[in-house]
């Protein structure tokens, strides 16, 4: 999902924290899911893949 999440947020022009704000999550949630220390919660991937504007299979495909 790192790189998935990266690419998506990337192609938006959006910066982490400006995801992050669009999700309604933290700002370091968008970094450790990014750098692959964490994995999100079946709620989160909800969130970023709404605030993304894709589905979530998008979202989580390697």
């Amino acid at each position: 999902m790192k790189v998935n999440l990266k690419n998506l947020r990337c192609e938006r022009g959006l910066s982490q924290a400006a995801l992050a704000k669009k999700a309604q999550v933290a700002q370091s949630s968008i970094c450790y899911l990014e750098s692959g220390q964490k994995n999100p919660s079946v709620r989160m991937a909800i969130k970023l893949a709404k605030a993304l504007e894709v589905d979530l299979t998008t979202l989580i495909e390697s």
